[in-house]
């Protein structure tokens, strides 16, 4: 392979790693009995925390619901709107129901919550709406409290149906018991928002016996589970997930949940790419053309703005935000924070990376990482705070800090501001060892990470350097 294409392919894998990609498919499944999942909000939320007893008591029920077979493991947030593309559970900033894609684990779609399924205490139980939810998300199955009537159905006959009529209230239960399936209910109908069961096979004597169609006022009507599976919820989960019915109907909490594993993924929300600009970058062969291509490739893989129409509401999420600074012995600002909103914002940026130009003025073969640095930090900190969101610099450098005060004033601005710093060592006429930091060097103090692209003298891909 091309010398060229190997430096890029380390660039590319490095800069994908970086965590303002989305989560990656496939993040939620089924493995053992441990359901993970990935969760986004459609919305900056200031307090993630506030959402753990949604997930914490969604687990207790589910894993009562399925007899001690199922519960929540890892429940992975990315936070800032970002990983909406393959994330389980999109979290929406009103006030609507619930609702979810048929057998979306694994597959196409999500379940879609509201600021309603916060509440784990009543008068709303929002463990009772996921777990409601996952049973069409995960097990294939569909409502039990939605009838279906002969054509044409009318319409004041479907309104009383599901919200009104006493018998069978309304299916999946019988008549003298209340204990009934966890598909017939929402997260404000009380009483049904306090089951704890998937319903079973019509004949199998258990009081959570499937109703497979009822007539009233000389009006027949199925469920939809009946209509569009044809079997119980149990009958179907064990159909499509592989779970085992119960023997006998306990609506106890069995023994054996464990805590679940709560993952918050600070997707880089703001990105600074700080560009050595010195002399010694465009010198033949110089690394320039390198640091631009990869400055370059960060700048096509940012998430751009997007709107996204969920229930006939438009949701618009926001893109990442992105500066570009340049520095040799002074700083350069080349383009500003701004959000990649579309194409033509990104190629924008992109132009802005392209005009990056040798300095003219003697000093500038000195490399003052310091000032690139400190410019960098300065462009965070205009923005302003951003909760839960985490922003991080990437520099593209051929050397050491050679002019200037250095790094050092800079790294406990760095960490008090939770800044990430991405260090990039190029060029092919040093020595892989004298390019990178060594032990004491002050950008290591900085709590950089350090990748060094590979040179002429080196055939072999590097591994990253985490500091």
């Amino acid at each position: 392979m091309h010398r060229t294409a190997i430096r890029i392919t380390v660039l590319l894998a490095f800069l994908g790693g970086l965590s303002f990609s989305p989560a990656p498919a496939g993040t939620g499944g089924i493995d053992g009995d441990k359901l993970d999942l990935s969760v986004t909000f459609a919305y900056r939320e200031a307090d993630i925390e506030a959402w753990r007893p949604l997930f914490e008591e969604t687990s207790r029920l589910l894993y009562n619901a399925t007899n001690g077979q199922l519960q929540l493991g890892r429940v992975r947030i990315e936070t800032c709107g970002l990983g909406q593309e393959d994330a389980d559970i999109w979290i929406l900033d009103g006030q609507s129901g619930a609702f979810a894609n048929v057998l979306g684990l694994g597959g196409v779609g999500h379940i879609y919550l509201s600021q309603t399924h916060r509440d784990v205490d009543g008068p709303a139980f929002g463990q009772f709406g996921l777990v409601h939810e996952f049973g069409h998300y995960a097990f294939g199955l569909y409502d039990e409290y939605k009838g279906i009537t002969p054509p044409p159905p009318p319409l004041f006959a479907r309104a009383v149906e599901q919200t009104g009529l006493p018998v069978p209230n309304q299916f999946c239960v019988t008549d003298d018991h209340t204990i009934a399936c966890v598909m017939d209910g929402g997260t404000l109908v009380f009483p049904n928002n306090g089951r704890t069961e998937f319903c079973t096979h019509a004949h199998g004597g258990l009081s959570t016996a499937h109703n497979e169609g009822t007539q009233v006022d000389s009006v027949d009507y199925v469920n939809a589970q009946q209509a569009l599976n044809g079997e119980s919820c149990w009958e179907t989960i064990l159909r499509t997930v592989g779970l085992f019915p119960p023997v006998e109907v306990d609506p106890d909490d069995p023994a054996g949940l464990d805590p679940i594993d709560w993952e918050i993924v600070p997707s880089i929300n703001r990105i600074v790419l700080c560009i050595d600009g010195s002399v010694s970058m465009f010198d033949p062969p110089g690394s320039i053309g390198l640091a631009k291509e990869a400055a370059d490739l960060l700048a096509a893989l940012l998430h751009g703005r997007k709107r996204v129409e969920i229930d006939e509401e438009v949701i618009v999420l926001p893109g990442e935000h992105l500066a570009v600074v340049s520095f040799a012995h002074e700083e350069r600002l080349e383009w500003a924070f701004r959000e990649i909103e579309n194409e033509e914002t990104r190629r924008a940026a992109r132009a802005a990376i392209e005009a990056v130009e040798r300095p003219i003025v003697p000093a500038s073969r000195a490399t003052d990482l310091g000032a690139g640095l400190g410019a960098s930090l300065r462009q965070i900190l205009e923005e302003g705070d951003v909760a839960a969101c985490g922003e991080a610099i990437v520099l593209l450098s051929d050397g050491g800090h050679n002019f200037g005060a250095g790094p050092e004033e800079w790294i406990t601005p760095l960490r008090e501001r939770g800044v990430a710093v991405h260090a990039i060592a190029l060029g092919d006429r040093v020595d892989r060892d004298a390019a990178l930091p060594q032990r004491g060097d002050p950008l290591l103090r900085t709590g950089a990470e350090v990748v060094p692209a590979v040179g002429e003298k080196h055939d072999r891909l590097p591994a990253s350097r985490h500091v």
